[in-house]
């Protein structure tokens, strides 16, 4: 780490390491209180004798007209069995937050996972190298997804598992599960929760893109055959009323069913709105960074031919309004010790292939490239090579740390030959409950990425972090200040 300066204190991006502490737990009544965010030990680009001043206002958890607490114990042997069926769901009407707008109004999507074994899905990486399942063994996976009724190919999923707990005497094994619905040009969900090979389960809904942008609430999962045939029954709050296209009355779900032969092929008549002809995102000018964007078109969709073009209207590709909507930008810049990312490859693979893993981390800088924010860390699975672009498809899931004003998380389609959209699935300090969705711009692939934030049910950004934008290039530089921390 370079020696600190006068010019390059003001590059970092507001740190303050010497936090007041945390209220003790002697007390109940403490509990309960409206914490400060804690320092950032160790902080990976930052040496502890940069000190900032900030306001505490930006560090404490946004208040709410309902707060609740809940606590936890930790417990190292686990003898109890899993929860079997989950609380019913509630349809509440309760009207929205000061804070977050979103819709209460519950609504169900029915959604068919189908392995056609076309995929190069699953694959098990053993990484704890036993011979039985075990923990810490990773399964990245990609599959097509179909509408309840079986009649239109949707999309595809795609994402990873965790192997956390063999279970031989239910014959299966029980998951972690982080991973995205890809829904044609409506855009995406993001779900995270158990994933059990035996029975069924209930995943938290976390985000979304497009039409689903700010969704939330929970997904039943039902295994039909393990690992090819999966029913799932969401359960949507936050966004407004599913295009009709969406809604239809579902197939019982049993091992029988199959995706009618049209949803199989693909035909005209049997896809979910896609509509290949998009009007252009606006373009990168300073009067067009903080306007509404229209969602992009999903190019070399993995499940679509290029020939295949139906009308949408473009009303439901846009961001949903809100109450407040903010806009905040960042560089990233990679390759932190010079280093290519290292792929994980699949144990017989010499070359890149479906369910790769990458594993990441950068260096962020502020949108003016005068500061440097922090880090990003994360993964990406590889989903599809598609040589006719030079590039491939990925499904993301990473951080951004940015100091002491903490952190977002984003989960989505990462493209290296163009951009993307992934959602906003959470946040801590000043990004404490966010949602909404980012834009991907690739500038220098695996060197240089552009993004645009578009938050929603915060506070007002620090003025530190709503800065004018420098125009993303390839010859975007960060400030020497800002690069010797």
């Amino acid at each position: 780490m370079a020696a600190s300066s006068s010019t390059s204190l003001k590059a970092i991006s507001s740190l303050n390491l010497q936090h007041s502490k945390f209220p003790t737990s002697s007390s109940s009544s403490s509990i309960s209180q409206n914490l400060l965010i804690p320092n950032v030990a160790q902080n990976p680009f930052a040496s502890s004798s940069k000190t900032l001043k900030t306001s505490r206002s930006a560090h404490q958890i946004m208040p709410t007209k309902k707060q609740f607490t809940t606590t936890a114990f930790f417990f190292n042997n686990r003898n109890s069995q899993p929860q079997s069926e989950p609380p019913a769901v509630a349809s509440s009407t309760d009207a929205p937050t000061a804070v977050d707008s979103r819709i209460s109004k519950v609504q169900e999507l029915h959604i068919y996972e189908i392995n056609e074994r076309d995929r190069g899905s699953p694959v098990y990486l053993s990484m704890s190298q036993k011979e039985v399942h075990s923990l810490g063994d990773l399964v990245p996976f990609s599959n097509k997804i179909y509408s309840g009724d079986l009649q239109k190919r949707l999309g595809i999923t795609a994402g990873l598992c965790i192997l956390i707990q063999h279970v031989p005497e239910k014959k299966g094994d029980r998951y972690e599960a982080v991973y995205s619905f890809h829904i044609g040009d409506y855009g995406s969900l993001t779900v995270q929760g158990p994933y059990l090979t035996y029975e069924d389960t209930w995943l938290a809904v976390t985000g979304g893109t497009g039409v689903f942008e700010g969704a939330y609430g929970q997904v039943k999962l039902q295994q039909l055959i393990f690992p090819f045939k999966i029913f799932y029954t969401f359960y949507l709050k936050g966004i407004k009323d599913l295009p009709q296209e969406l809604i239809f009355n579902p197939v019982p779900p049993s091992p029988a069913v199959e995706p009618s032969p049209a949803a199989k092929a693909c035909s005209l008549n049997a896809l979910s709105s896609l509509n290949l002809q998009h009007p252009k995102l606006p373009t990168f000018s300073p009067s067009s960074i903080s306007q509404n964007p229209l969602m992009p078109n999903v190019a070399q969709n993995p499940f679509l031919s290029s020939q295949k073009t139906l009308a949408a209207s473009t009303s439901a590709h846009q961001i949903l309004p809100t109450k407040k909507q903010f806009t905040t930008t960042a560089f990233f810049f990679g390759n932190r010790n010079s280093q290519p990312p290292h792929a994980v490859n699949a144990p017989t693979a010499a070359d890149s292939r479906p369910c790769d893993l990458v594993p990441f981390t950068n260096k962020v800088y502020s949108g003016d490239i005068q500061k440097r924010l922090g880090i990003t860390a994360g993964i990406c699975i590889l989903i599809q090579h598609i040589p006719e672009k030079q590039g491939d498809r990925y499904e993301a899931m990473y951080s951004f740390y940015v100091g002491d004003y903490r952190s977002l998380t984003v989960q989505g389609a990462y493209l290296t030959y163009e951009d993307a959209w992934l959602a906003v699935t959470g946040g801590t300090g000043v990004f404490g409950g966010p949602y909404g969705q980012v834009r991907l711009h690739q500038s220098v692939y695996q060197l240089k990425i552009f993004y645009i934030f578009y938050l929603k049910a915060i506070q007002d950004l620090p003025p530190e972090l709503a800065m004018k934008p420098f125009p993303p290039s390839p010859a975007a530089e960060p400030s020497p200040a800002a690069k010797v921390l």
